[in-house]
């Protein structure tokens, strides 16, 4: 397969920035997606048990110093990161202390209408909040660091799927560790701190989480049979194909497809992701009971969940609504309200307004 070898440059730090941003939105749907279809067919319940138990899978490592996460980072800390960190952190305390006015737990009593407060973490009837978490481990423990953050969000209000992507490296207070990296939540205390990080930072409730490798998305394709995809010449070239046309990508080469971005732009690179999720949706739906359970075979090894099977079996019987709704998709930190600095152990992190973040959050998934 032919890559883009950038002249021999060396790829920019804005380039590393967005490397896997094309393919992390279509990666967690599908991971989601997984989870929902792992029930079709007359065999879900066996099938169900092929997946990891939530408390089974990597916990975190509560004990992992800032030395060890951050080892072989070399960059230069900004003279203001410690400013800027407080700056985010005097904003996030002015929203007022967790669950100060909200009970025990934080959380706003649900109601008909969204509560953007600034003392209660969101909830409103009719949305579920959905965190999935890709990650790049070889081993069905799912140890290591988040690669894919990102919020599926059903609502039944509005008939739409709103699914809001966080920036890894997006810079956060993690509860009993301090400010640091987004994804390294999921290092120092696995799918539970991450989840009670971005409730704490964004102000949101997160009902379940889904955890997977990102070989469950490969696998996924080629248990299907693969996609078809239309292509450019120019594409084509970078995923070693003989030219334009028209090809069933395998799950290589559909990841390679969705991870393009030196051609154009991240608007045609958002396009080509949302072709290949497309492009399995229509598959998946087409497909017999035979295939499905292939599908299910080959991939629930790589995916676990804290949803419980019977909560699994209520989505399946709603499956076919939420294939209907329409999509929506958000970026966060956005583009205009972001800002790269180094943090004092030199790691690239992304500073954000966090009082007008947390309102673009909220707003986004419940309206």
């Amino acid at each position: 397969m032919k890559t883009n070898r950038n002249n021999g440059r060396t790829p920019s730090r804005k380039k590393k920035f967005s490397y896997t941003i094309a393919m992390k939105i279509m990666a967690a749907t599908l991971g989601v997606l997984i989870v929902l279809f792992s029930g079709a067919g007359i065999y879900y319940k066996t099938r169900l048990n092929l997946m990891p138990d939530a408390d089974a899978i990597f916990q975190g490592e509560a004990e992992m110093s800032a030395q060890e996460i951050y080892a072989g980072v070399t960059a230069k800390p900004d003279i203001a990161a410690d400013s800027i960190e407080q700056g985010m952190l005097q904003e996030l305390e002015a929203l007022g202390a967790l669950g100060s006015e909200a009970g025990g737990d934080g959380i706003a009593e649900e109601t008909e209408a969204p509560v953007i407060s600034d003392k209660n973490i969101v909830q409103m009837k009719g949305v579920k909040n959905y965190l999935v978490i890709g990650v790049d481990s070889r081993s069905n423990n799912f140890r290591g660091r988040s690669d894919v953050i990102m919020i599926l969000s059903v609502n039944s209000n509005t008939n739409k799927i709103n699914m809001l992507s966080l920036l890894r490296s997006t810079s956060v207070d993690i509860p009993g560790r301090g400010w640091d990296s987004l994804n390294h939540s999921y290092a120092y205390g696995g799918a539970n701190l991450l989840r009670k990080t971005i409730e704490t930072n964004f102000r949101f409730h997160i009902d379940d989480h889904v955890v997977f490798n990102f070989s469950a998305f490969r696998k996924c394709i080629d248990a299907l049979g693969g996609v078809k995809i239309s292509v450019t010449g120019s594409e084509a070239r970078i995923i070693g194909l003989p030219g334009a046309g028209t090809y069933n990508l395998s799950g290589s080469q559909a990841l390679a497809y969705s991870r393009i971005r030196s051609i154009d732009s991240d608007f045609q690179r958002t396009g080509r992701q949302r072709k290949v999720v497309n492009a399995t949706l229509n598959k998946l739906k087409s497909s017999g009971v035979g295939k499905l359970n292939a599908v299910v075979n080959a991939t629930l090894p790589n995916v676990s969940t804290s949803l419980s099977h019977s909560q699994i079996t209520s989505l399946l019987s709603k499956a076919g609504s939420y294939l209907s709704y329409g999509r929506q998709e958000l970026l966060i930190p956005t583009s205009g309200n972001r800002s790269r600095y180094f943090n004092r152990n030199g790691h690239e992190m992304w500073s954000y307004k966090v009082t007008s973040t947390v309102n673009q959050v909220n707003n986004f998934l419940y309206k």
